[in-house]
């Protein structure tokens, strides 16, 4: 018995072909595609200009950490040589975007905010005039500006700062050996090289609420640079007439860097607050709640008259990228003077 192999034709493309055929047809696809190469090499090319995109954000605050407007990256104190997150103290840091979103004006009004710190008004004869309390200790006399000691009892504008520092727990080292609860060191706007910025507020609001600011840095040439901050505000306390706030300002700081190394900053910063003050409402004795509806005593003659005029020469020449000397001298002089009539009477003091 003997098998047969089936008569099956294969399709048409399993067929055998001769050997030229399959060689006509390989070179065939590689003319194919190497005639598209061939035709764009030969069309003409043509050269664009290179286009340079430049993002520049208007936030002159060296100490900021770049794209995060709530977060400091480090201590406007030069004596802080390591960020914040490596030094070993408790450093609460409130930036420029903090105080304007915060709208609060007044450093005793930016402080009494904070956890851990409280305001002292009317205690030892002081009834005006920032007093500050960290941790329940005195810190009225640890107060610095730009880290130098700031010991006058006046009332604080920020339109000039560009962050508040807050140390807490004892500070020695950096405020004295006074600084038991702790520290406030407020840095101000500096003049920078890096860009030119003007920047215009205005806040409207009730109680005849109006509040006008100037932040505008010039760079005037390579080495030398400008910065304006001014100010002008005024509000009636609200349900308080005739109480009212007054303040102005005015802050110029110079920047000269003749070199990389050598840098020399002059400042000047004015402030003013004529307030008609009004000592508000009282606790009751027996019940230990706030009596309310209380009339405002406010007499013709009361007053509150806060007054700082200061000048600062900073020198700073880098040696080597491990030292650094650096020179603040400062001259100024700040008055606080006030007249009020309250619930029990009245207080003089100048």
């Amino acid at each position: 018995m003997s098998l047969n192999k089936p008569n099956v034709k294969q399709p048409a493309t399993l067929r055998r072909r001769p050997a030229l055929t399959r060689t006509g047809l390989a070179l065939g696809l590689s003319t194919a595609m190497l005639a598209p190469a061939g035709a764009l090499g030969a069309e003409e090319q043509t050269e664009m200009m290179a286009v340079e995109v430049v993002d520049t954000v208007i936030d002159p605050n060296p100490n900021a950490e770049p794209g995060v407007p709530y977060k400091a990256r480090t201590s406007g104190d030069k004596r802080h040589v390591k960020p914040l997150a490596e030094t070993p103290q408790t450093i609460q840091v409130i930036t420029a975007k903090q105080l304007e979103d915060s709208g609060r004006t007044d450093l005793r009004d930016i402080l009494q905010a904070q956890p851990g710190i409280t305001l002292g008004t009317g205690e030892n004869g002081n009834a005006f005039g920032d007093r500050y309390i960290i941790r329940g200790q005195e810190a009225r006399s640890d107060v610095f500006v730009d880290g130098l000691r700031d010991p006058g009892m006046t009332v604080r504008e920020s339109f000039a700062t560009e962050q508040v520092e807050i140390t807490k727990g004892p500070s020695s080292t950096f405020a004295g050996r006074g600084a038991t609860g702790g520290a406030v060191n407020s840095v101000t706007k500096q003049a920078t090289t890096d860009l030119d910025f003007a920047k215009l507020s205005a806040g409207f609001g009730s109680d005849d609420y109006r509040r006008y600011t100037f932040d505008g840095n010039r760079v005037l040439t390579d080495t030398l640079a400008v910065r304006v901050n001014l100010l002008d505000a005024y509000q009636e306390v609200p349900d308080r007439g005739p109480a009212d706030r007054d303040r102005e300002g005015a802050a110029v700081s110079l920047l000269w860097k003749p070199t990389d190394k050598l840098d020399v900053t002059a400042d000047y910063y004015f402030a003013q607050a004529e307030d008609k003050p009004d000592l508000g409402a009282y606790i009751d004795r027996a019940s230990g709640r706030v009596v309310k509806d209380v009339p405002v005593y406010l007499q013709d003659e009361d007053f509150l008259m806060s007054k700082i005029d200061t000048w600062t020469l900073r020198v700073g020449y880098q040696l080597n990228p491990d030292v650094r000397i650096e020179n603040l001298t400062r001259y100024g002089t700040t008055e606080n003077g006030y007249v009020a009539t309250g619930y029990r009477g009245s207080s003089l003091s100048t």
